[in-house]
């Protein structure tokens, strides 16, 4: 899922709105995120009949790019910012305790383990944390964000999930590396039934 703010088109005047993308996991390809933003910039003086024009000119031309069926791409026009997320839903795990280590900054994925305490039972959680940093590998410039987890599985140690996140201060990469290197990690060292990853980073 893709959460678009810069986008603005012609339909007898300027229109603007936020456009929420979603594409399939099974696509061959993803688009990158950077020529995604300049792609939707190339619309701004370009006029188009309809809303929906828009939106279906947006399919179209990301499609192929992705080599996917049309089904499998899908966008939507917000006229507010979406929310980041339904507080209500979501367990912050952001007061977690930190512990001590001599390098608290260098990734670990040792430290994701499950919670001992509470047994073999299977649980499902909505986990979020928002103290994710990042480095764009092109500025050098950190990116921040929230990472939500959302598993099913054996429970897990969620000050170990924190202290992972944080351990990515100083990681280089673009969004959807960062995300996916996350979704690997807890697969690997969880092995959960269930998982699902997204990241939501502030606008810079």
């Amino acid at each position: 899922v893709w959460n678009c703010y810069e986008v603005s088109w012609l339909r007898g005047g300027p229109r603007h709105g936020y456009l929420e993308l979603t594409v399939a996991c099974n696509t061959p390809c993803l688009v990158e995120s950077k020529s995604l933003k300049l792609y939707l910039n190339s619309l701004n003086f370009k006029t188009f009949d309809s809303d929906a024009a828009m939106l279906q000119t947006v399919v179209s031309d990301l499609t192929p790019i992705l080599q996917a069926k049309a089904e499998d791409v899908k966008v939507r026009l917000l006229t507010e910012e979406p929310p980041l997320i339904n507080s209500e839903e979501w367990v912050s795990v952001d007061d977690e305790e930190f512990g001590d280590s001599s390098d608290p900054y260098s990734v670990d994925e040792g430290l994701l383990s499950m919670d001992q305490a509470a047994g073999d039972g299977e649980v499902c959680e909505k986990l979020v944390c928002h103290l994710l940093r990042t480095n764009c590998p092109v500025t050098n410039q950190p990116d921040w964000g929230s990472i939500l987890v959302h598993y099913e599985g054996r429970k897990m140690c969620r000050a170990g999930l924190k202290r992972y996140l944080c351990s990515l201060r100083r990681e280089v990469g673009f969004h959807e590396v960062c995300v996916e290197k996350i979704f690997i990690a807890i697969q690997r060292r969880l092995n959960t039934s269930k998982l699902e990853v997204t990241g939501r980073f502030m606008r810079r």
